[in-house]
């Protein structure tokens, strides 16, 4: 016999014990806190594998909201050159930011931008603006709504797993306090003294 023969036999074990401990199993031996942890554990597996569809829907959900908003926000944006008119200041809030000025289709257009941490007054940086003509962030790049997709995705299949988990966790601590009971009564009852050993 080989080791893999061992191993095709160690798999099927498992499988034919967790079949045995199936809540519904006709076993006397089967008490019910090894039901209810059985039905607890049974119970988990369905909402883990039940959470995966959900969790690629909204990912996919996610993907496509963020996708067109980026589409709707990167067709609107144009880019000018600017000069910064005045020295950078730091925000906490904010970052580095100074007033520039360039040239709008209205005339000449100044406001307060971002800029470079190693920015100075003078130079030259490029500045976004809407439709409108006011400065506002650089376009995202489409991978962000792949990012964000899979980032929801595996937000809910990582929160609907530990919460599983965490509910088997306090099933295994109920089931083995409830043994701990048992034995204990049990026990206790074997060592009561007879009418023999009086």
């Amino acid at each position: 016999m080989t080791s893999s023969t061992f191993r095709a036999d160690a798999v099927s074990a498992r499988i034919l014990r967790w079949w045995r401990c199936r809540p519904w199993s006709v076993s006397p031996l089967m008490r019910w806190p090894d039901r209810l942890l059985s039905a607890v554990r049974l119970v988990a597996a369905v909402v883990v594998v039940s959470s995966i569809p959900i969790a690629l829907a909204l990912g996919t959900g996610t993907y496509t909201d963020d996708a067109a908003r980026i589409r709707a926000d990167n067709a609107e944006a144009v880019s000018a050159e600017a000069v910064i008119s005045d020295r950078p200041e730091f925000t906490q809030s904010q970052g580095w930011r100074a007033k520039a000025r360039w040239e709008g289709s209205a005339g000449q257009v100044q406001d307060i931008v971002a800029v470079p941490r190693t920015a100075s007054q003078g130079d030259r940086i490029t500045v976004w603006l809407d439709g409108a003509g006011h400065a506002t962030e650089a376009p995202r790049p489409p991978f962000v709504a792949v990012m964000n997709g899979i980032g929801v995705a595996v937000v809910v299949l990582v929160g609907s797993g530990l919460s599983m988990w965490f509910l088997v966790v306090l099933g295994d601590l109920f089931v083995d306090y409830r043994r701990g009971v048992g034995w204990d009564r049990e026990w206790s009852a074997m060592r009561r003294p007879t009418q023999d050993d009086r």
